[in-house]
């Protein structure tokens, strides 16, 4: 076999290559010949082996270099994402915690003002109670007087019933409204 040859059935074997490797790879097989001298071209050919084998053996050569290179290039990625988290820390730490505030303030104010309105259902109850008491004491004296207590006793505790239920419903409502900002915030964040 002569070198043309070697070289031609190395090109068959070496095209699934890319482009810039196949030609390095060429020229490098080339240039061993070259340096070899016409003289030593059989010892060459018996030194590298088959075409084949040469080929099989540069492949592997190529496929390591790459995996090396991979492995330098995720190791580096990585590196660069820890700087970059280390970097970011001292924003995004003071941002989430200032968001958790922030979440933990709009729930004990939503939270007070539910206990404010309780509080004044209850109190209209309590009052209108007292109230017909009281109005029951006026049924010999005065029966215009029980009317108007009587009355109010009732407009009291009609309106604690209703302040009652206003609390219970809007509760539900910023409940939910609650929920749903809490999980659009909890998307954002993992974006």
């Amino acid at each position: 076999m002569k070198r043309d040859e070697y070289i031609a059935q190395l090109k068959k074997y070496l095209k699934r290559l890319p482009k810039k490797e196949y030609d390095s790879a060429i020229e490098y097989f080339t240039e061993y010949f070259d340096e070899a001298g016409p003289e030593r071209e059989q010892e060459v050919i018996q030194e590298l082996g088959q075409p084949k084998e040469a080929a099989k053996e540069m492949l592997l050569q190529l496929l390591n270099e790459g995996q090396t290179e991979e492995k330098q290039h995720s190791f580096l990625k990585t590196l660069g994402i820890i700087v970059l988290v280390l970097c970011a820390s001292p924003i995004a730490l003071p941002s989430l915690l200032t968001l958790i505030v922030g979440l933990f303030c709009v729930v004990l104010f939503v939270g007070c003002i539910f206990f404010a309105l309780f509080c004044v259902g209850l109190a209209g109850i309590l009052s209108g109670g007292y109230v017909f008491i009281q109005s029951l004491t006026l049924i010999g004296h005065s029966l215009a007087g029980f009317i108007v207590l009587f009355g109010m006793s009732l407009l009291c505790i009609g309106l604690g019933i209703l302040v009652g239920l206003f609390s219970v419903w809007l509760a539900k409502w910023i409940g939910i409204g609650l929920m749903k900002l809490t999980s659009r915030i909890a998307r954002k964040e993992s974006k």
